[in-house]
């Protein structure tokens, strides 16, 4: 209520013309409202220089990953602006996925350039042109998929839905162990690009010529203004993301799809593995974790623990060979296997019904699913690099646990997930955005003594930049806790699996509520109050200052 009044009482003071507040102190500048510009520096030049900076550096930093098939440009535009509000209100969420991407190609790279290597020593097809970071970028924002439409499946079809299936991080390293991965020259990406170093050097110039004029009012001891500040804190940003996604295309739009006799295969078995083939969870929490894929409820039985017969009923434990028999070695009987329900589990996903072409009702789902299913088999008995993927539960287990990784989607996410690969912990990338939140806000604490046209705007401001690096710092704090003792993270584990007391969720979910509130408030009021504080503005705001002052050799 507090805050809702002190802006009501800005906007009033605003609209009324009234005079503004002096400062206690009573040395409060002799102040202006608009300049016109041939004097000098004015107004319009002013609002012009720093949204161009900002529009520049906020707009062409975005290097957004490849949208889902079929977009338009409604829906492209939504996207991008959605971005945009993003970088203009909270640059550190971009700076987090910008690293976090980055963490990934780096680490796409290494693991790449080490599988064609032992694919070289093993005499594999040479590949001709180097992999780069710009080829992981280009895998990571959905580079490489399955186009429905061209899988050679005949009359079978291996998934209704989407019609596009989008290789992850680890979906790209695992078609590269199975040898499918495209040789692609660097070139041919960056054509796929609608960036270009011109365009980059643009928006370097005009941030650096932006921080050369507030350092230039600062070494002569003339004032800076907010939208000045606010700028400046949005340059630093931007900077840092360049840095991040300076190799990473930009714009593309067109994949490269993925075709040949062998993309049925892999494809049912990526799309198996992934999320994307699982039932959404019910009740009112559904987060993408809980969705079990269709392989998690499966395992893989060599024919030699197989029964003679078939049966469509769940399977009794007691069917299981006893383990006084000798258990073969299984690794070398992969041809001749099936992939079959686990004992401990009923299969939702993939009804028992479907274990066979004859037990199959004639229902698309049915043959879709049975179609799906043995595609996934022949990949198993192909690959290798997929037979990797299955282990022993225990040393006397007769059939095989799959190893169920994410390797697919309908669209590459900007977010960070599982979608892109490990490279550090929650705890360290919860460090690393709650420092970029505190140092935001730590940028804008330097205005603290600039010129305020209202009390009501500069206790806000003193308020917002406050609580923004506080807060920040309060939960660099706890992701600290969480990394240094165990026990914290694993509350959080179980908060988040819904384990926690109700109280609990009642205590915590009001206090994140009213801070998070007061957190979206602070963010949008340092934007906005940036903007309409040029109403009323110290003289000395808009005189130029004396570069050879400055600069004595000028």
């Amino acid at each position: 209520m507090l805050m809702l009044s002190a802006c009501l009482y800005v906007l009033i003071e605003t609209c009324s013309g009234r005079p503004v507040l002096r400062r206690d102190n009573g040395d409060d500048p002799a102040t202006v409202g608009w300049v016109s510009d041939p004097d000098g520096r004015g107004t319009s030049g002013l609002i012009i220089s720093c949204l161009l900076t900002l529009g520049l550096c906020v707009w062409n930093v975005m290097h957004l990953n490849i949208p889902p098939k079929g977009e338009t440009k409604v829906q492209y535009w939504l996207r991008s602006l959605k971005w945009v509000a993003l970088g203009v209100l909270v640059p550190e969420l971009v700076i987090l996925s910008a690293w976090r991407q980055w963490l990934s190609a780096r680490r796409m790279s290494k693991e790449l350039n080490k599988i064609f290597k032992e694919q070289n020593d093993g005499k594999s097809a040479f590949r001709r042109f180097e992999w780069t970071i710009s080829h992981s970028y280009f895998a990571g924002m959905g580079g490489f998929v399955f186009e429905k439409e061209f899988l050679p499946q005949g009359e079978k079809t291996l998934f209704n839905a989407p019609e596009r299936l989008t290789l992850t991080a680890s979906g790209v390293l695992l078609l590269a162990r199975c040898g499918h991965l495209p040789d692609v020259h660097r070139d041919v990406i960056w054509d796929k690009s609608k960036a270009d170093g011109l365009a980059k050097t643009v928006v370097c110039v005009q941030a650096a010529w932006m921080i050369v004029q507030i350092g230039g009012r600062l070494v002569v001891h003339e004032p800076v203004t907010l939208l000045e500040v606010n700028t400046l804190g949005h340059i630093f940003c931007a900077f840092i993301i360049y840095v991040l996604w300076w190799k990473k295309p930009k714009e593309v739009n067109a994949p490269i799809s993925l075709e040949g006799p062998w993309t049925e295969q892999l494809a049912a078995f990526m799309y198996m593995s992934s999320r994307i083939s699982g039932q959404k969870p019910s009740g009112r929490i559904k987060l993408p974790q809980w969705i079990k894929p269709e392989l998690s409820e499966l395992a893989w039985y060599p024919s030699t623990s197989s029964p003679d017969h078939v049966s469509a009923s769940p399977r009794d434990e007691s069917e299981v060979p006893p383990i006084e028999e000798e258990v073969p070695n299984i690794a070398t009987k992969w041809s001749d296997g099936e992939l079959r329900k686990r004992p401990e589990h009923t299969i939702t996903a993939l009804p028992a019904t479907v274990i066979k072409p004859s037990l199959s009702t004639g229902h698309s789902d049915d043959l879709t699913r049975q179609a799906r299913l043995d595609a996934c088999t022949e990949a198993i008995t192909t690959y290798p690099a997929i037979q990797n993927l299955f282990h022993h539960p225990s040393e006397d287990c007769p059939w095989l646990k799959p190893e169920v990784v994410h390797l697919a989607t309908d669209v590459a996410t900007n977010w960070p997930s599982d979608y892109y690969l490990p490279g550090i912990s929650g705890e360290l990338m919860g460090m690393a955005l709650w420092l970029s939140s505190s140092l935001y806000g730590g940028i804008h604490i330097a205005a603290w003594s600039e010129y305020f046209p209202t009390a009501a705007e500069r206790f806000l401001w003193h308020f917002s930049s406050l609580y923004i690096a506080a807060s920040g710092a309060f939960w660099l704090l706890l992701c600290v806790i969480a990394f240094r003792w165990p026990w914290a993270s694993s509350y959080w584990d179980r908060f988040i699996e819904l384990r926690a007391w109700k109280l609990e969720y009642a205590v915590l979910g009001l206090v994140s509520t009213v801070c998070g509130l007061a957190y979206i408030f602070a963010r949008v009021f340092l934007v906005v109050d940036a903007v309409i504080s040029l109403r009323r503005l110290p003289s000395g705001a808009y005189e130029t200052p004396d570069w050879t002052t400055i600069f004595p050799h000028l």
